[in-house]
C-alpha cells in the first residue's frame, strides 16, 4: 500500500439517494488502476457543509476526489490521473475534467447537454461538459465539483469550502488557490459520465441556481468576477426593456442587437440541427435564466446556507 496512490472519495447526497452504485463504480475504477481508496458518503441538506465535515475526518488519501451521488467514475479518468501525477508530481494540486452526457439520456436531456457543452452558448464553461483541448493549467471556469480531485494537504494550507456558498463553493475555493499559486489542471481525459436534468423545469432551476451562485460568489469575492459573466444579465435587462422601448420610440433599429445575437446562436447550429433541435431556444432561455439568477444573487445577497437548519448522517462505504 505504501507504494500505491491513495484516494479518499467524498460523496454528499440527500438521505433519499442511494450511492452504492456510484461507490461500486469508483472502487472498481481504482482497482483497475492499482489505486487504494476509501469512500465516505454523507447525507444531508447542505452539500458544502457535508463536504467540509468529511474533510475534517482523518482521511488516508493523498488526494481527495469529490463526486456526486450520480457520478459515474471511469477507469480512463483514473488512468489519466495517474498519467498526470507521474508527469507533474508534487506540482499537481488540483485536477478536474468534463462530466459527459451518457448515451442513455433522453432526447430532452441530450438537448440540455448540447447547450451546456457549446462554447458559443456558455463560453469556457463548456469544458465542464465536453472534452476540450489537451491537458492544461486552468481556472474555476472549466472545473466542476462533481469531478474534482484535490491534493489533501491543500485544505490544511488554504482552508475548506466557503459554507456561505452553494453552488459555486468550488469556484470561490479554486479562485483562492489560483491567487496563491497552486497548480490547477484540466484534462479532457479526466472525464466522468453524469446525466443531465430530466425536465425543462429542472433545467431552468439549474440555470437560475448557477447564476445565483455566481452572483453570491461575486458579493463574497468581487475580484473573482469576469466581464463575460455579466453578458446574460445584460441580455435579460435589454430584452426586458426592448418592448417598452419599441413602443415608445417606434424605431425598429433598437432590436438590432437581438437580431445579431439570434444569428450568432443560430448560424453555427444550422448545418446540424437534427443533433440538438431545441438548442437555439434552450440557449436563449438558459442565458436569460442565468442572468436573472446572477442579478438575484448580487442584489438579494442572502446566502441560502445561512437560513437552513443543518442535519447530516455520515458513513464509510465498505466493500
Amino acid at each position: 500500500m505504501a507504494n500505491k496512490t491513495f484516494i479518499s472519495f467524498i460523496i454528499p447526497h440527500r438521505e433519499s439517494e442511494d450511492v452504492s452504485g456510484t461507490a461500486k463504480l469508483a472502487r472498481e475504477a481504482c482497482e483497475k488502476n492499482d489505486i487504494e481508496c476509501e469512500i465516505y458518503a454523507i447525507s444531508g441538506n447542505q452539500p458544502t457543509k457535508q463536504r467540509n465535515i468529511c474533510l475534517g475526518l482523518p482521511l488516508q488519501g493523498e488526494f481527495v476526489y469529490f463526486i456526486d451521488n450520480d457520478t459515474c467514475v471511469t477507469e480512463k479518468a483514473l488512468a489519466e490521473f495517474k498519467r498526470v501525477l507521474a508527469a507533474k508530481g508534487r506540482e499537481l494540486g488540483v485536477l478536474g475534467g468534463p462530466t459527459l452526457t451518457p448515451a442513455t439520456d433522453t432526447y430532452l436531456m441530450k438537448n440540455f447537454g448540447a447547450v451546456l457543452s457549446s462554447p458559443l452558448a456558455v463560453g469556457s464553461i463548456s469544458s465542464r461538459y465536453s472534452k476540450r483541448g489537451t491537458l492544461r493549467e486552468t481556472d474555476d471556469s472549466e472545473l466542476i465539483l462533481c469531478n474534482l480531485l484535490v491534493r489533501r494537504e491543500i485544505f490544511d494550507k488554504f482552508g475548506k469550502f466557503s459554507e456561505k456558498l452553494y453552488p459555486n463553493e468550488e469556484n470561490e475555493f479554486i479562485f483562492r488557490l489560483k491567487l496563491a499559486g497552486v497548480k490547477i489542471y484540466y484534462s479532457p481525459e479526466f472525464f466522468i459520465y453524469r446525466s443531465q436534468r430530466k425536465t425543462f423545469r429542472h433545467f431552468l432551476k439549474q440555470m437560475f441556481v448557477y447564476g445565483r451562485g455566481r452572483g453570491e460568489q461575486t458579493r463574497l469575492s468581487p475580484k473573482s468576477l469576469r466581464p463575460e459573466l455579466l453578458a446574460p444579465s445584460l441580455l435579460f435587462l435589454y430584452c426586458a426593456a426592448l418592448i417598452p422601448a419599441l413602443l415608445i420610440s417606434g424605431y425598429p433599429a433598437i432590436a438590432l442587437p437581438l437580431a445579431v445575437y439570434s444569428l450568432v446562436i443560430i448560424l453555427p447550429w444550422l448545418p446540424k440541427p437534427a443533433a440538438a433541435p431545441l438548442y437555439p431556444a434552450l440557449a436563449f432561455i438558459a442565458h436569460l435564466t442565468y442572468g436573472i439568477g446572477f442579478l438575484w444573487g448580487v442584489v438579494k445577497g442572502r446566502y441560502k446556507a445561512d437560513n437552513i437548519d443543518f442535519n447530516y448522517k455520515l458513513h464509510k462505504v465498505e466493500k
